[in-house]
C-alpha cells in the first residue's frame, strides 16, 4: 500500500500530451502524480498514453499488494491433557521436558524473520526449538514474524509447566 506507481510516456513525432489509468474496471482517471493502491491483493492497472494528435496507446500491467504479515504457527512437542486457571486465565499445562516449535508462512512476499520474547525479557531471534522451561511457571511468550515487506504479525501464546 506504500508503494508509488509511477506512469510515463513520449511522443517524439506530434508530443506527448496525457495519461490517463484505470484500476480493475474502476473510473477513469486523468494521471497527475505517482499513486498508490491500498487494497490488498492482485490489481490490473490500464493506462493510455495520449499524443497531441489524439493517437493513443495502450499498456496493462498487474500489480500485487501485500498489506499483511506472516501468520504465526507453534506447536508443542506434547499434546496437553489438562488445563489450569492461572490469574484469571484458563492455560494448557505442559510438563517440563515439553518442546515449542514456531514457524510462519506469508501469503505473498515469504518470510524474512520469527523473533519471540518470554515472559516480557528481552527479544530474541528464533532459530531452534524452544526448552528447559522452569516448574511451577507461567509461561507468555510473544511471537513476531516480520514478511520481506516488512509487514508483521505478532502472538501471545500463553501456558503453564507443572
Amino acid at each position: 500500500k506504500d508503494t508509488k506507481l509511477t506512469l510515463r510516456g513520449s511522443d517524439k513525432e506530434s508530443g506527448f500530451k496525457e495519461i490517463d489509468y484505470q484500476i480493475d474496471n474502476g473510473a477513469s482517471t486523468t494521471y497527475t502524480e505517482p499513486f498508490a493502491i491500498e487494497a490488498e491483493g492482485f490489481h490490473r492497472v490500464t493506462y493510455n498514453g495520449y499524443d497531441n494528435l489524439s493517437n493513443s496507446s495502450t499498456k496493462t500491467i498487474l500489480v500485487l499488494v501485500d498489506n499483511s504479515g506472516p501468520e504465526v504457527y507453534n506447536r508443542f512437542s506434547i499434546d496437553s491433557n489438562k488445563t489450569r486457571m492461572v490469574e484469571d486465565k484458563k492455560v494448557n499445562v505442559y510438563p517440563p521436558h515439553v518442546l515449542l516449535f514456531l514457524s510462519s508462512t506469508d501469503k505473498y512476499a515469504g518470510l524474512e524473520k520469527i523473533s519471540y520474547q518470554i515472559n516480557g525479557g528481552s527479544w530474541q531471534p528464533y532459530r531452534s526449538l524452544i526448552e528447559n522451561f522452569k516448574r511451577d511457571t507461567l509461561y507468555s511468550i510473544n511471537v513476531m514474524v516480520v514478511d520481506k515487506l516488512g509487514n508483521e504479525n505478532q502472538e501471545e501464546i500463553t501456558f503453564y509447566i507443572e
